[in-house]
């Protein structure tokens, strides 16, 4: 077992996401056979929305069951917008519509990887952490049900949020934000996590980047962004 673990401590961390997206895509496979199934109905087979591209200004000044004849009070035009390319593609044959989720939830469980270990794990730890989340049956019914694709894109981004701001790459996490919760609204989750991971765990944008403490000002300048891309959306 030590010996397991003594591999794993000096595995990059692309080879450790790279395993950490296999055994999700992995798991899921099977769902590749699977047909339309609850709310998938009204979401994407009796959507006449996602039916063409060039429709898509639709989409984004609509609610997510408009196309379907129902109105609902959810605004999510990405997740519907992804819908569209996957019609393009295989029509209502729900292959495609499978295969995108399984790649979301594997794309997921790599960055679970790399935020384990900005936040101070071990690899050995970070790699577990990732695999347990890839292989926990709470998000079952995110990745095998098309229509949980809402979850795995807003948690794809808020994760990729989450990343550019620890690299201080403000803009970026600005515009990710935004995409996490034209996915899904509790994508608005992002910004309390940006701030917890800066100033509990102490890491990302509160450097310069030179080794010295940013100002009071540069601290707090980006969520003031973050503020303006939340009104924005809400």
């Amino acid at each position: 077992m030590a010996s397991l673990w003594n591999k794993i401590e000096r595995m990059s961390p692309v080879a450790m996401a790279f395993v950490a997206a296999s055994v999700g895509a992995a798991l899921y496979a099977g769902t590749l056979g699977h047909g339309f199934v609850f709310d998938d109905g009204v979401e994407i087979v009796r959507n006449s929305h996602i039916r063409s591209l060039s429709g898509a200004a639709e989409l984004l000044t609509s609610t997510a069951w408009a196309g379907s004849g129902e109105e609902n009070h959810l605004y999510r035009p990405l997740t519907m917008l992804s819908y569209a390319f996957n019609y393009a593609v295989s029509g209502l044959n729900p292959w495609s519509y499978h295969l995108v989720n399984i790649a979301l939830h594997a794309a997921v469980s790599a960055l679970v990887v790399g935020l384990g270990i900005a936040w101070g794990l071990t690899r050995s730890a970070a790699l577990a952490a990732a695999l347990l989340f890839a292989i926990h049956p709470v998000h079952v019914e995110a990745v095998a049900n098309v229509a949980g694709r809402k979850e795995l894109l807003s948690a794809l981004f808020v994760l990729l949020a989450l990343r550019a701001h620890r690299r201080a790459a403000f803009v970026s996490a600005s515009l990710l934000y935004f995409l996490a919760m034209l996915s899904k609204e509790t994508g608005a989750v992002a910004l309390p996590l940006m701030a917890a991971e800066q100033f509990l765990l102490r890491r990302g944008s509160s450097d310069t980047g030179d080794g010295g403490e940013a100002s009071s000002e540069a601290r707090y300048l980006p969520y003031a962004a973050y503020g303006a891309v939340l009104a924005v959306y809400m």
